[in-house]
């Protein structure tokens, strides 16, 4: 039930109470439809999150173990999505550094081919490795 109103409440806190109600009330009656009351106002005039509130409902539905558990899993689903989130904009961040770097490499490519006499034995435009490219001094005399 925890998951559920964790994973499934948009909106909000108060937008999960229905969850609360038809679980904790109405299908395994741990509550009572005045505990829930109290609840809510016990979370409202207390500071912190009102998704604490679940704990409440999990330490009467089975102590501080239910109250644990009822916490735990109701935090659980935004972390996961979050922890997802990174992990993807993570992702999305390395590709555009690749892609990034690919782009520089063929404009260096094309770049070297339009100034060195043969590009395989750059003069001019030399690839130093770990760190990019360099302009070589201009030969002087020979």
């Amino acid at each position: 039930m925890e998951m559920k109103t964790g994973f499934l409440s948009f909106g909000g806190a108060y937008a999960s109470l229905i969850f609360v109600q038809q679980g904790a009330v109405a299908q395994h009656q741990w509550l009572t439809d005045g505990q829930l009351l109290d609840g809510v106002a016990l979370s409202v005039a207390t500071p912190g999150p009102f998704m604490l509130f679940t704990t409440f409902a999990g330490y009467l539905a089975g102590g501080v173990v239910g109250a644990i558990l009822a916490t735990f899993f109701v935090f659980l689903p935004s972390f996961v999505f979050v922890l997802g989130m990174i992990l993807i904009i993570a992702e999305s961040r390395r590709m555009r550094e690749d892609t990034d770097t690919r782009a520089i490499d063929n404009f260096m490519v094309r770049l070297r081919r339009y100034i060195e006499d043969e590009p395989s034995e750059p003069q001019y435009l030399q690839t130093v490795r770990g760190v990019g490219y360099r302009f070589l001094p201009e030969q002087i005399g020979g």
